[in-house]
């Protein structure tokens, strides 16, 4: 197949980019010649250069381990809070989201002996580290 969005400059490839938005006529053209269009919508949205978590506070600290973590991030994206001991070992993961803005997680230690602790918020590109203590 071979493929075109202005109907004269053909590839074999069926992906485009460096498109703006807007309408194009698509154009395909099989091996033995047949041609058929479609018209499809390009619609661009707003993408961050980067993924950053910040204003990131862990409150109440310390408590009995029924924690709230606040954080801000400059677009969505799938996070991971990762929990440590004292000695650096991984003892917990809790998938996350953030969202473009201001967003609250509440995380429930309260299975954790008392201690301190490290929780690491780790998103596409960036990565937090908080201590917390579990109290006894």
């Amino acid at each position: 197949y071979q493929y075109s969005v202005d109907g004269a400059n053909f590839q074999a490839g069926n992906e485009f980019t460096n498109m703006a938005g807007g309408t194009y006529v698509v154009t395909i053209i099989d091996a033995n010649g047949c041609e058929t269009t479609t018209s499809v919508e390009v619609e661009l949205r707003e993408v961050a250069d980067n993924f950053d978590i910040f204003d990131v506070s862990l409150y109440p600290n310390p408590n009995d381990g029924q924690f709230t973590v606040v954080y801000s991030s400059n677009g969505p994206q799938a996070l991971e809070f990762r929990t440590y001991d004292a000695i650096g070992q991984l003892i917990g993961i809790v998938p996350g989201v953030a969202e473009r803005g201001l967003n609250s997680y509440n995380l429930n230690f309260r299975n954790y002996a008392g201690g301190v602790y490290v929780l690491e918020i780790k998103g596409i590109r960036d990565v937090e580290f908080h201590q917390f203590v579990v109290g006894e």
